[in-house]
């Protein structure tokens, strides 16, 4: 007797029946854009660093188009250096927001933790190197918003839109209301920051708020960082369209 005739079997004389566990979202977010989203053909990747996540997106869906927009010089040099070996990555050399202008930018030890807004004191507390976000200086750097810049470029739907950009989250939506309000935007994939790592930085409550008004919904949460095991201190959520 095969061993599922026989788990079966052992499970019927329990009262229950053996079936499958449903695919709910919330395991990995790969798999759950392409579950929710299908495969995505344009991305834009806010907050793109040096690269990693085009590395990411490219090889889970090889031909998506990626916008990857980073403000910070070193950072962007690093990431023109990847995305030359991908065909159909563009880049910018320009931060997002609200509105367009200029901001400072302030750089610490680990590019990763630059961001628009200032740590915080407690910072230190929170991070997992307690010198990453110490600051080093700051730079001038452009912003550009999400609406403007695909007006400019005649992009009518983005697959999914991509947010890592410290604190500043927000900011960024609200740039790209005019896009999000259209629906033209199917998924978003960014940072909810539940510790306070950057003054004045978006809170996880705002972002569902804003994105609840113009109807998405919060499907998943990935890649949760945990305070001396206790609460969440940052992780990333996935919002699709009703």
């Amino acid at each position: 007797m095969h061993v599922r005739k026989l788990l079966n079997q052992f499970v019927s004389w329990t009262g229950y029946e053996l079936g499958k566990v449903p695919n709910h979202p919330g395991r990995d977010y790969l798999a759950d854009i392409r579950q929710l989203v299908g495969v995505p053909a344009v991305l834009l990747d806010v907050g793109a660093n040096e690269g990693q996540s085009v590395v990411e997106f490219r090889r889970a869906f090889p031909q998506v188009q990626i916008h990857s927009f980073e403000p910070f010089p070193d950072s962007f040099e690093r990431l023109k250096a990847t995305a030359s070996l991908y065909p159909g990555v563009q880049v910018n050399h320009t931060a997002v927001g609200a509105k367009r202008g200029e901001a400072s930018l302030y750089v610490n030890v680990h590019s990763v933790t630059n961001s628009l807004l200032p740590a915080t004191e407690q910072s230190r507390e929170f991070s997992d190197q307690p010198q990453a976000t110490q600051n080093q200086g700051r730079v001038m750097v452009p912003i550009t918003t999400l609406d403007d810049y695909c007006t400019g470029l005649g992009i009518a739907q983005i697959d999914l839109l991509k947010i890592d950009t410290q604190g500043f989250e927000l900011p960024v939506l609200i740039g790209g209301s005019g896009l999000l309000a259209a629906k033209q935007i199917r998924a978003v994939l960014l940072e909810l920051n539940l510790a306070p790592i950057y003054e004045g930085q978006s809170q996880p409550g705002q972002v569902v708020d804003f994105l609840s008004d113009l109807g998405y919904r919060l499907v998943g949460i990935y890649h949760s960082h945990y305070h001396n095991h206790r609460f969440i201190k940052w992780c990333d959520g996935l919002f699709v369209t009703e």
